[in-house]
């Protein structure tokens, strides 16, 4: 599990990065979870951005994409509504401005993690704009 987010309705969207798994977890009874339905490859799920009550963003940084996931049954099942194409540099994490400006952070994971020479000293941050 990676990432995580809490809907104003009660319950947490979280993400399972190996296979791309959304869920819906219900705060007043966790063990009743559900995996949340969609068409959409989301293998490397990392971070989550609930944007509004029927809009997730979500990265995915094996894919260098942030995707648009739109719901309109209470996240029983979400669908692509657009698409923002990173740089390939493992973006992870999102934040949000003002209500109306999302940003990703490119981490540079994968060369952390491969310990690379030499290290990653410069780290990137981009407004989404999606297709």
């Amino acid at each position: 599990m990676n990432g995580i987010e809490f809907h104003p309705d009660g319950y947490l969207l979280v993400a399972k990065t190996d296979d791309g798994s959304l869920f819906k977890v219900p705060l007043n009874a966790p063990a009743t979870f559900t995996k949340i339905a969609t068409s959409q490859n989301l293998v490397g799920i990392d971070g989550l951005s609930l944007q509004d009550v029927s809009t997730l963003y979500a990265v995915t940084n094996s894919q260098s994409k942030v995707y648009r996931l739109a719901t309109t049954n209470a996240f029983a099942d979400v669908a692509v509504t657009g698409t923002f194409e990173t740089l390939p540099q493992f973006p992870t994490t999102l934040a949000r401005r003002n209500d109306s400006e999302t940003y990703v952070l490119y981490s540079n994971l994968d060369k952390l993690q491969a310990q690379t020479t030499p290290p990653v000293s410069a780290y990137t941050i981009i407004k989404l704009k999606f297709k």
